[in-house]
Order: structure tokens, then sequence, then C-alpha cells
């Protein structure tokens, strides 16, 4: 057999679970089709990451994906871009020694800590960090939590100012400062966007499949999130203090229908026969950082190229991709790195209708 140019060809993350401090995981076991699915603080699963988890107490290299390459051996994924950033990346980004877009996967029984996360200008000069997060997440699935039906807190309604965020922290405040902020319902299949700096945290029910830049700093303005759970100084502000904590907020202010509109996004069709069709979910104008397609198929379908990587997602079924010279199958609730190499990609379902997100890196 010859040998396998990796640059040429579709990559499978390995199940890459992690620890976060909210509980959940039950839906986001059985997507995944995991034995014994139950809830707990594994709640959250990095299909696609370059990046480590932010956690205080965390474990070497803990967060980034890993590679069974064809000959066996295991390598995280930025390991193996950084043997080739030009093969793997494409002329284009290969400067930029990161994929640049990735994505998680969470259930959440509780709601989110209220949050925000840095935007690339706070993260480059307080955090020494390359970019900030923007992020965008599609519904896979819901569940009603003691009547609550699913929603999203975001952005602040008008009239609240950094002062009346800043005395509403000060007295831990919790109920109050989620009244500063618009709840939007979610519903499943649905595609939600969050810019960086932005108040917000996701309500419990939800299994929520995120797209994002590459980071994991999360700046939380709750110190005594869950009876079980406090965070440490540290977790809320990463030894910036709290002054810094709070300038990672953006101020801005919307009505209900202004903060709607920025956050539930709609599809736009690129592609539709009876069997299957390609819908843009994300689009650079919304998010600027990435984009995000949605294919839906129950017949082979083509990947238009791209110049440049790509990440994907299997959301439903199971999907071949297929080079011509190469296949591999994503089972449903896996990740898949797509180098520059691919210049031709199907992709073919096993059986029935199947749902994969396929996610680019920024346009620039």
């Amino acid at each position: 057999m010859s040998q396998i140019d990796l640059t040429k060809i579709p990559h499978i993350l390995e199940l890459n679970r992690v620890k976060r401090a909210y509980t959940g995981g039950k839906l986001l076991d059985e997507w995944q089709r995991l034995e014994n699915p139950q809830d707990g603080n594994f709640s959250e699963e990095f299909l696609i990451s370059t990046v480590e988890v932010t956690n205080e107490n965390k474990a070497s290299d803990e967060g980034l994906s890993k590679i069974i390459l064809p000959d066996g051996e295991t390598i995280t994924l930025s390991r193996l871009i950084k043997g080739d950033y030009l093969g793997y990346l494409g002329a284009k980004y290969a400067d930029q020694q990161d994929v640049r877009v990735s994505a998680r996967v969470g259930d959440t029984t509780v709601r989110h800590v209220l949050q925000c996360h840095p935007d690339t200008e706070f993260a480059q000069k307080y955090l020494d960090f390359p970019n900030g997060k923007a992020e965008a997440w599609y519904i896979v699935e819901t569940r009603s939590i003691n009547g609550s039906e699913p929603c999203l807190y975001a952005g602040f309604k008008k009239g609240v100012t950094k002062e009346q965020w800043k005395e509403l922290f000060d007295k831990q405040d919790i109920p109050a400062m989620l009244e500063c902020m618009h709840k939007i319902p979610v519903h499943k299949g649905g595609m939600y966007f969050v810019d960086a700096g932005v108040p917000h945290c996701l309500g419990p029910g939800s299994v929520f499949l995120e797209v994002h830049e590459p980071c994991d700093y999360t700046f939380r303005v709750e110190k005594y999130y869950l009876p079980e759970r406090t965070f440490s100084d540290y977790e809320m502000h990463y030894g910036l203090g709290f002054e810094k904590l709070l300038d990672a907020f953006h101020y801005d202010t919307y009505t209900y229908d202004e903060m709607l509109a920025k956050c539930a996004l709609s599809e736009t069709n690129l592609f539709k026969t009876d069997k299957a069709r390609i819908d843009e979910v994300v689009s650079y104008a919304q998010a600027k950082r990435f984009k995000v397609d949605k294919y839906t198929f129950s017949e082979a379908i083509d990947v238009p190229y791209f110049d440049g990587h790509r990440i994907a997602i299997t959301v439903k079924g199971q999907c071949k991709f297929n080079t011509g010279e190469y296949a591999c199958t994503a089972e449903q609730g896996r990740g898949v790195f797509l180098p520059h190499g691919i210049k031709n990609l199907t992709l073919e379902p096993v059986e029935g209708e199947t749902i994969v997100l396929v996610c680019y890196p920024p346009a620039e």
C-alpha cells in the first residue's frame, strides 16, 4: 500500500469529553450513542479543538482534539497541522498556524453561568492570546427542565449602564442581572449567534453544538453559581481583577427585536434537489470570523471546493467522507478535520437522511 498523504484526507477526531461547572450530558451521551447515558459534570465535548481548557486545575493537553492516523499513531490536531501548515491549512491560513474555527457540543440541565467572552483586542492585550470568542449555537435537541422551556439570555436591554451592571455585580443580585438581559426562546434546529463581549447565558434544556473561534476564556460574573459550585476569583477573571472582568463586557444596548435579529439567524438556501440541499446557516456577514453551511441529504452530495481548510460535524446519521481516493465514516456526534489538500469531497449517507455542518475559517 502506498503511503497516504495526510494533507489530502479527512481526519475523524476522537471523542474528547471535558468537565464543566454546569451539569448535564445525558442527551449528549444519547446523541453520540454512548452506553449508560447520564447527567453529570462531564457535560461538554470538545469536538474539534486546538486550545486547551482554561480550567484552574487542568491536565496537560486537556481539551486538545486527538486523531488516530491510518498507521495507528495518536496525535493532537495541533501537532498534526504543525507538521505542514501550508499543506493542511492552505496558503491563505498557513501563517496563522491554527485552524481558526472550532466546535464543541454541550448539554445542560441548569442555566449556564452569567458570562461573556473576550473580543480579539481584549484577548491580545490582557490575556496574551491571539483571538477572542464569537460563537454560534446549533440546537441539536431540547428537553423541558422543571417546566422551563429552552431559552437564551443575551444582550443588555435599553437603559442598562455599566455602572448599574457593576452595582448589581457587587451585590451579586443575579435575578436583577438576568433582568438586564433579553430572554430569547430557542428551538431544535435553530441557529443562534452571540458575539464576543456580549453578556449571555444559555438556559437549561438544550443540546447546543457550538461553532466558535478557538478560545476557552469565559469571564464569569456569578460567584455562587450552584449550591455545590462556587467560582474562585481566578475562575472569574483569570488573575486580571474584577475591574478588568467588567471591562470585558460590551455595554451596547438593544431592544428585544434588535437582539432577536442579531441572535436568531435565518437560513439561506445555496443548493437544492429532491434528496439533497445546502443551506448557509451562519454567514460571514453575520459572524465575520467563521461561516457554517448545513448539508441535509439522503443521496451523495458534492462539497464545493474551498481554498483553505474546513471542519465538519455529523449532526444526524452516519456520513461517509469520500475524496475518491480515500474514504472514512464519521458517526453521529463526531467532528472531522478537512485539510486544504482535499480537492474533491463527496458526502455520502450510510442510511436515510443525514445532516452535516461544514464550518469555514475567517474569510480574510
